[in-house]
């Protein structure tokens, strides 16, 4: 019985950033999401809802995008005849 020559292959390593296991590059990439969602929720709003905000100033990184932010604010149900501040 013979057996089949074999095929000499020339060695080739492949990238670096091939050779790590994708259980680790997932598992990584679901601990960045988890740690982003955590600290989109805990962002605070505007204080000052009707500000507008230039796109990519500090301020737009800072604060979260709100729709509609004007529906956060208390509303007043009852007649006012007057008001007083200091």
């Amino acid at each position: 019985m013979k057996t089949p020559p074999k095929i000499s292959r020339p060695d080739k390593k492949p990238p670096k950033n091939e050779q790590a296991p994708r259980l680790l590059w997932f598992s990584l990439a679901l601990l960045l999401f988890g740690l982003f969602t955590f600290l989109a929720q805990r962002q605070a709003p505007r204080p000052d809802p009707f500000q507008s905000v230039q796109t990519l100033s500090w301020d737009w990184w800072q604060y979260p995008i709100e729709r509609n932010a004007f529906k956060r604010l208390p509303v007043i149900t009852s007649n006012l005849n007057d008001v007083f501040a200091l």
